[in-house]
């Protein structure tokens, strides 16, 4: 299981450090042109909808890699596999626990990635000045949120299609209509609206405080999914003679 990790992980640091430089380097290009200051760059790589850090690549692109990667790590649904567990409950909860470490490491790299390439092209002391190592941190912690409950929301339709591909196609589509819902309709709440409460706080729209209520938020909508995900499951016929 860590070679399993470890590649995936692998899998993500390259596509995250690929995207970013695809994404970022031609934005930051455009300080030789001298109409832009390294403030002006650094905001514009952290407030646009389709960069690296922007709405879509959070809620439609970087879905697919966790969830391919949550699919990859699971455990098939064998009876004789399931046997090993000593219930349903303990087997639901080994599987949340390797949808939890996905969605924080690919987080987690995703702002590893973004901190030091930025800090490698831009000043660092107009980095620190703008509390961007904070922003990471709140990035990751809200980017783990969402992607924690995308994975529930797969094992949710995996139990009830009986079907993990169409789990895995079930939960991108679903994030990809809370994206395109949130683009186009201001104002609506939406759990993947959580995720824009870094850029507020790098705005100087929300503070400390308000960033960890809406994290909070997030870890209770991810609480009800998950109870959700066991009441499924408990309920899913797997083993026809099975104890319950």
């Amino acid at each position: 299981m860590k070679y399993k990790y470890g590649i995936v992980f692998l899998v993500y640091f390259v596509f995250c450090a690929a995207d970013w430089l695809f994404a970022n380097i031609p934005i930051i290009n455009a300080l030789s042109t001298g109409y832009f200051t390294e403030y002006d760059i650094f905001m514009n790589l952290h407030t646009s909808l389709n960069g690296y850090s922007g709405l879509q690549e959070i809620m439609v692109v970087y879905t697919i890699p966790v969830l391919i990667g949550i699919w990859c790590l699971s455990i098939q649904e064998r009876p004789y596999i399931l046997l090993r567990f000593r219930n349903r409950t303990v087997y639901m909860q080994t599987e949340m626990r390797k949808a939890a470490i996905t969605s924080v490491g690919f987080s987690l790299i995703h702002e590893i990635v973004d901190y030091a390439l930025v800090s490698r092209y831009l000043d660092r002391d107009m980095l620190k000045e703008n509390d961007f190592l904070k922003y990471c941190i709140f990035m990751t912690l809200l980017l783990g949120i969402f992607y924690m409950e995308t994975g529930c929301v797969y094992y949710i339709i995996s139990d009830l299609a009986k079907n993990r591909l169409s789990a895995l196609l079930g939960a991108f589509l679903i994030n990809f209509v809370q994206f395109t819902v949130l683009k186009y309709m201001n104002g609506i709440w939406l759990p993947g609206a959580d995720t824009i409460a870094p850029f507020d706080y790098l705005d100087g729209v929300l503070g400390v405080g308000g960033v960890l209520l809406i994290a909070l938020r997030g870890v209770m909508v991810t609480a009800v999914l998950y109870i959700l995900c066991q009441i499924v499951f408990e309920k899913r016929d797997i083993l026809k003679n099975e104890e319950k």
